[in-house]
């Protein structure tokens, strides 16, 4: 049957027999099951006692122990790649844990790290004021000294004012 042919006969109204023998156009119904349709079934069972049961039953051990060995090796694997992801769950948790730690350090230093720059710097630029204030003392004392040191000791008490007081309380070697 080519496909126009099928697909006349699929619509057009079909006759059947219905009890009776009178024909009737209406859906199409399976036939009836007499008995030459009773054994013809989706399983084919081979008569009693007959040479081809026993091949079939070897077959299908053989085939449920494959089906067996299949079964134990996809569990085998299964159970691998469980473990490997509980591995995998633990060090991340181990990971995510050490992260935790770190940006809590980072947050807590993050002000002292400021506050320390600030002094830093602050420091720094009081030991250069004193380095400044040293060295301008340390010219004035120059230019005001003679060669006798009691006279040098005068001189520098006279030239001292000019120093700041920073710079006799600091200790340069700091």
């Amino acid at each position: 049957m080519s496909g126009e042919t099928f697909v006349r006969a699929a619509l057009r109204p079909v006759q059947t027999n219905v009890a009776g023998g009178q024909g009737k156009v209406g859906p199409v119904r399976a036939p009836r099951r007499g008995k030459e349709n009773r054994r013809a079934s989706s399983v084919v069972q081979p008569a009693r006692g007959s040479a081809s049961v026993v091949p079939v039953r070897r077959s299908l051990t053989e085939l449920e122990q494959r089906l067996q060995l299949e079964n134990g090796n996809w569990a085998r694997r299964y159970d691998r790649l469980q473990s490997q992801c509980q591995m995998t769950h633990k060090e991340n948790a181990v990971l995510k844990h050490r992260i935790s730690i770190v940006e809590n350090v980072a947050r807590n230093l993050q002000p002292r790290l400021q506050e320390e720059d600030t002094t830093s710097v602050e420091r720094l630029q009081q030991i250069k004021d004193e380095l400044h204030a040293a060295l301008t003392a340390l010219r004035t004392a120059e230019s005001c000294g003679s060669s006798d040191e009691g006279e040098a000791d005068h001189q520098q008490v006279n030239c001292e004012p000019e120093r700041p007081d920073s710079v006799a309380t600091a200790d340069i070697s700091q």
